[in-house]
């Protein structure tokens, strides 16, 4: 279960990136005033899908950082409840504060900041949920030149397959022939294992026939 602590007037829709990624073991606590009060649907509807506990607190009287002060007490209220990590969503520097003051205590509690929901996911302890392996996985960065040589590469592989196929009883089979060559990287033996486990022996034999074919001509 995480917890989302939501500076709404800070972050806006930019920091509801990721609530299509939120559970119903997640709770959810949004700030707002009057000056930021409407949200974009396709958010609120992820909210509402998600099926987490979702608690919404509007600013009351005008009053500079009064915002702020709401999200601290919720924080401190939310850790003397027994809860041990939540993220604080908003680009305020100001919450430094609160995450150097659950240090201090040298307790348990953990204050993740984080400009949008997705980052603040990606920064949870919890291994055993797999949302977090995931999102760390997709905000990993790599090479572009690497990423462009295994599209063209992807793409050369593609042409061959599909013009191999054509016009023989595995046509229609040409994309799963593709995944399997790709995953593969071309590589015989593994593939022949593949074509023989997806395709039974006749057919698999025929299709590795094929491409091995084309590879040696």
């Amino acid at each position: 279960m995480a917890i989302f602590l939501i500076d709404y007037e800070n972050v806006n829709a930019a920091g509801m990136e990721g609530c299509d990624l939120l559970n119903s073991e997640d709770e959810v606590y949004l700030f707002y005033s009057a000056s930021c009060a409407r949200m974009r649907k396709e958010h609120l509807d992820a909210l509402i899908v998600s099926g987490c506990r979702f608690h919404a607190h509007k600013l009351e009287d005008k009053g500079q950082n009064a915002l702020d002060f709401y999200i601290a007490v919720q924080a401190g209220a939310c850790f003397a409840g027994g809860r041990s990590e939540l993220a604080i969503i908003s680009q305020d520097n100001g919450f430094k504060a609160v995450q150097q003051f659950a240090r201090l205590k040298k307790s348990n509690s953990h204050v993740i900041l984080a400009g949008t929901i997705k980052a603040a996911i990606a920064k949870m302890n919890d291994e055993s949920d797999q949302r977090i392996i995931e999102v760390r996985q997709a905000l990993e960065t790599r090479s572009i030149e690497a990423a462009y040589n295994a599209m063209r590469h992807e793409q050369k592989c593609r042409r061959m397959i599909v013009e191999l196929l054509h016009d023989t009883k595995y046509q229609d089979d040409a994309e799963e022939v593709i995944r399997l060559y790709v995953k593969n990287k071309g590589k015989k033996v593994l593939l022949y294992r593949e074509l023989l486990h997806q395709f039974g022996k006749t057919s698999g034999l025929e299709l590795y026939r094929l491409i091995k074919d084309r590879q040696t001509s």
